[in-house]
């Protein structure tokens, strides 16, 4: 059984790392951790049920909370921690602060003292000795994540300002890597894009014109973070001292980060923060916010490339784009209203439809055994086409996009070397008589998609052996309107 030798792999890790601090009666104070673990993992909801953005949101005073919940002291620790009385905290799994309250009450003190030992040690393993950190990494990046090797000590210290001075870094890297022209340029595609989504829920036919209203309120209400704050995080009061250990400076950094966290506390939000860093290769959409964020770490080849035709970069970073801008619709995103509060904002007639259409789209993944998804990954991988469709049909809903598609200089010898570079080419098919033909072509390698107008149908485009099978859109005509899946090349 696979986590009866992960949890027998975990108390051998506490064991040596609690030897190695010379702390006595190392196995037996592990084996009593795992049963603390154990606890806690049958006590805790599902990752579906934290999805449930109603089930997790439970208001409570402080004074409710400490009535509520005694065997947690929750009125000493607000205490030690210099928190004042809060007329609103929420409580995320009220079942599991439930059980965990009955638990510390009933638990003896030192069954949790050696609890909090282990887990001090071995948070703190990574700031240690090599021999820490190598019983670190061998349970938790070898045994559980399946790593091989352990990156270099160069990666690894750099890890750390990364993190710890994270904005700092993120500035140097800005100032090195993202120009204000690739701002300028990034701003113009999301406001495109913005314009596409708000064209698209023009033209649902199941949502009412109500309904409509509201979810463009929500779009057009995005704040847009691109590239790099406005405002610069202020570490001037971190104090890193040489004559301190490696240890005792991350100690102080810590301090530092929940000091600055509870200065926060009872202020309006700062919605020129970021969740991320500027060298950060991510992007997100924050519902409470109502924000979407692309770093500038993600804003280079091949997501984007100032350099590259218009339809390539629609095709790379405007996938991302048009994917966060999505999850401000899903299951989740979908609950929260244009100033980041849980308000319904449908009818209840498209709330269902919508709830309706989202659990088709679900029932299609739940009949795909472990071993049928196993067996198609390889193919998976490099056929996959992100695009949102609707049934046999995909729309590409943005005339202010398919305008700059239609303009765009797609000079045949750029395209060409662009392709080449990317490991396309070109093969010669038997000229028609008909309208430019509009292809968009997934690049596996890269996850790219490309948009492509065959101006002289005496040419098409197809994909290099080495990055077959592909899967391509075709349509002729104008690229505006419906595009049928799907269009095989090579073989079809």
């Amino acid at each position: 059984d696979e986590n009866a030798q992960l949890k027998a792999g975990y108390v051998a890790y506490l064991e040596k790392i609690l030897s190695l601090a010379g702390v006595e009666g190392a196995k037996e104070i592990a084996e009593g951790d795992m049963k603390v673990e154990d606890f806690i993992a049958e006590a805790s909801w599902t990752r579906e049920q934290n999805r449930d953005m109603t089930a997790i949101y439970n208001p409570m005073s402080t004074e409710q909370l400490v009535k509520t919940y005694p065997g947690l002291s929750f009125d000493k620790f607000y205490e030690v921690m210099g928190i004042p009385a809060q007329e609103k905290v929420i409580v995320a799994q009220p079942s599991y602060f439930e059980k965990l309250s009955a638990f510390m009450e009933s638990t003896d003190l030192q069954t949790l003292k050696d609890y909090m030992l282990c887990q001090y040690i071995s948070s703190s393993a990574g700031a240690l000795d090599d021999e820490f950190y190598t019983a670190s990494w061998e349970f938790f990046s070898h045994q559980m994540a399946g790593a091989q090797e352990q990156r270099p000590r160069w990666k690894r210290a750099m890890q750390v300002p990364n993190s710890i001075l994270g904005e700092a870094v993120g500035k140097m890297y800005v100032e090195r890597y993202f120009p204000a022209s690739s701002k300028k340029m990034m701003v113009e595609l999301v406001e495109n894009l913005r314009v596409a989504l708000g064209e698209h829920i023009d033209g649902l036919d199941w949502m009412s014109d109500s309904t409509k209203v509201r979810a463009k309120e929500k779009l057009s209400s995005f704040t847009v973070k691109i590239g790099y704050p406005d405002k610069w995080k202020d570490y001037s009061t971190l104090e890193i001292s040489p004559e301190k250990t490696y240890f005792e400076n991350l100690k102080s950094a810590t301090k530092w980060y929940v000091a600055d966290n509870l200065s926060k506390l009872g202020k309006p939000t700062d919605k020129t923060e970021w969740g991320m860093t500027p060298q950060t290769v991510n992007a997100y959409y924050n519902p409470t916010t109502n924000e979407i964020c692309f770093p500038a770490g993600i804003l280079q080849k091949p997501f984007f490339d100032p350099e590259a035709d218009i339809p390539v970069n629609y095709g790379g970073i405007g996938v991302v784009i048009g994917h966060e801008m999505s999850h401000g619709f899903d299951d989740q995103g979908s609950m929260f209203d244009k100033d980041g509060n849980m308000i319904n904002w449908w009818t209840a007639e498209d709330k269902a439809k919508f709830d309706e259409k989202g659990s088709k789209l679900a029932a299609q993944f739940f009949p795909v055994s472990m071993q049928t998804a196993a067996s198609l990954s390889a193919r998976i991988s490099e056929t996959t086409v992100a695009l949102a469709s609707r049934s046999q049909q995909c729309r590409m809903p943005s005339r202010s996009i398919l305008r700059a598609l239609s303009t765009a200089s797609l000079r045949s010898r750029d395209s060409t070397s662009h392709m080449a570079r990317s490991g396309l080419r070109t093969l010669p098919i038997r000229r028609r008589p008909v309208s430019p033909t509009w292809i968009l072509i997934l690049l596996p390698r890269t996850g790219s998609m490309y948009p492509f107008a065959i101006s002289s149908p005496s040419s098409m485009l197809s994909i290099s052996r080495r990055v077959t099978p592909c899967s391509v859109l075709r349509k002729r005509g104008s690229i505006s309107g419906k595009w049928m899946l799907p269009v095989s090349y090579p073989g079809n």
